[in-house]
């Protein structure tokens, strides 16, 4: 399952794990968060995650969910703040 989530005044995102990522690594405890929609279809969650984050006035991902998702195997590190990709060494 895809949660699709709101952080009020911060921003709008998808996890497929909410206490992981929310609230264990950003750091909101519950009550701080609202979850807006969720599904198992990616490809849905990530749509509206783009259609949100504009409706809402937020900073619009460059990538999609299901983008980032299809990179993360290539191990991807995606924060709030940077994204590290791998590098042969």
């Amino acid at each position: 399952m895809y949660y699709l989530y709101h952080i009020p005044n911060k921003k709008i995102g998808v996890t497929r794990n909410l206490n992981k990522r929310v609230t264990l690594i950003q750091g909101y405890k519950e009550g701080e968060y609202e979850v807006l929609d969720q599904s198992e279809d990616i490809d849905y969650i990530s749509d509206k995650e783009i259609e949100l984050q504009k409706s809402y006035g937020y900073k619009v991902d460059r990538k999609k969910y299901n983008e980032l998702v299809k990179l993360n195997k290539m191990k991807i590190n995606v924060t709030e703040q940077t994204t590290t990709f791998p590098y042969p060494v």
